[in-house]
């Protein structure tokens, strides 16, 4: 029993023993109660919960009747739009257009901003830049049959915003020729607005427009990258591409091996601290139409590459993370597993983490992957 309380019985049955015995029966005294085993400090100290991804990625397609995505969507709160991609694939033949966007929470230190003050709609025409009223972020896009966009946003509570000394980051190709684009804030800005493109078919082309968050030394919890072609897509880590100690969390496939995949990546948040990556790195690979992958034991999934079509070499590298509050390993526990036609795969695991992938075939065939949960 651990930390026992002595009462007056136990205690006076306890020196009566002591009393009557020699001291070299303590251990006996001790199996009988009356001193409480000692504990590890560490074991002591930690009451680990679960840890939760502190970004996500949603994905809608174009031919859904009023494509909407929300931040908010599933009782999340406190989370704002930092990217987002639009790909245009090639399936059977044909093409269908995904749009893709990264919601993330914020840090000062080890606090999470929180939003506040009411939610306020923005509708513009949809060949137009539409924007959020100074100091609010956007948290959700609609584009509905009309011409237009719907944006809502929503001020930080605490915090102001001001413009980017540089437009976001374009990842991918020109949104309007080619076939992907993707636009991604810096850490610690959010965006504020979606821009205008000469295609309102395409409306994600355009990407976001960001502001820096000012009050405080501010982070993001995540984000998005985006490989324009999967055939040539060398092995980039989420902490190369996205934030630093985020691992991946979400990936998203459509079309052949010449096409875009988007990775969804999050800094994984557990006792109030962010989870830091540590150790050296794991590095595996496999011929992508007939492989099993999966980490090692307590190892999660912080990046991937590939080459070539179904029959080239796909890249992966795996990492520990580490509570440092707790100064304790992260342990990955097998949670679920996620199946869909690679050509048309979008394979969230958060608030999870990938640990694992399996593919048989070529892109018409299905992928699994498998999620775990953090401790």
């Amino acid at each position: 029993m651990n930390n026992p309380l002595l009462t007056r019985s136990k205690l006076a049955r306890c020196s009566a023993l002591f009393l009557s015995i020699p001291l070299a029966c303590a251990l006996a005294l001790q199996l009988a109660g009356c001193f409480p085993a000692r504990q590890p400090a560490r074991e002591a100290q930690r009451t680990m919960q679960a840890s939760d991804s502190l970004a996500f990625l949603l994905v809608e397609r174009k031919s859904t009747s009023n494509p909407a995505m929300d931040c908010r969507g599933g009782g999340k709160t406190d989370t704002v739009v930092n990217g987002t991609a639009w790909v245009n694939a090639s399936l059977n033949q044909g093409h269908s257009s995904y749009y893709a966007m990264s919601c993330t929470k914020l840090l000062s230190g080890n606090q999470i901003i929180k939003l506040s003050g009411k939610v306020t709609s923005v509708v513009g025409p949809s060949r137009s830049a539409v924007n959020c009223p100074a100091s609010n972020a956007l948290i959700s896009v609609e584009l509905p049959n009309t011409g237009q966009v719907l944006i809502k946003c929503q001020a930080l509570d605490g915090y102001s915003l001001q413009a980017e000394s540089a437009s976001p980051a374009t990842q991918g190709a020109a949104p309007l020729k080619e076939n992907s684009a993707a636009t991604g804030c810096a850490d610690g800005s959010v965006a504020t607005g979606i821009l205008a493109t000469s295609d309102g078919d395409r409306r994600f082309g355009g990407g976001v427009s960001c502001k820096k968050v000012t009050g405080g030394t501010v982070t993001s919890g995540g984000g998005l990258y985006l490989v324009s072609k999967q055939s040539d897509s060398p092995t980039r880590t989420c902490a190369e591409a996205v934030v630093s100690n985020s691992v991946m969390t979400a990936r998203a496939h459509w079309g052949d091996e010449n096409d875009a995949t988007v990775y969804g990546c999050a800094r994984q948040w557990q006792n109030s601290s962010v989870l830091e990556l540590v150790g050296d790195m794991q590095s595996s690979s496999g011929t992508e139409s007939d492989h099993t992958f999966a980490c090692s034991t307590d190892y999660v999934l912080v990046g991937m590459g590939h080459t070539d079509d179904e029959n080239g070499t796909t890249y992966y590298q795996c990492s520990k993370l580490k509570n440092t509050v707790f100064d304790v390993t992260s342990r990955v526990f097998e949670s679920r597993t996620i199946v869909h036609k690679e050509n048309e795969s979008e394979m969230d695991c958060s608030p999870g983490i990938i640990i694992a992938r399996h593919h048989k075939g070529d892109e018409t065939k299905n992928s699994t992957v498998t999620c775990g949960d953090i401790f």
